[in-house]
């Protein structure tokens, strides 16, 4: 099993082609494209992983969640 930068389809391919491992597993590449292994397939375009976009907490207070 391997882990880490492994976003880019290439190294990833690459990992499993030449048996360094037998699964990748993805973090950020996967927070990023929740359909990664789809938009390979179909040699679509990867999202960038973005720390402030997916990670910032949202804090804001929803209408159902006000007590009257």
């Amino acid at each position: 099993m391997a882990n880490g930068h492994l976003e880019d389809p290439s190294k990833a391919s690459q990992m499993v082609e030449n048996c360094t491992a037998d699964i990748i597993t993805l973090g950020k590449g996967a927070l990023a494209n929740h359909n990664w292994p789809v938009k390979v397939k179909n040699d679509e375009l990867l999202a960038i992983f973005d720390q402030e976009k997916i990670l910032r907490p949202n804090a804001t207070i929803k209408d159902f969640e006000l007590v009257d």
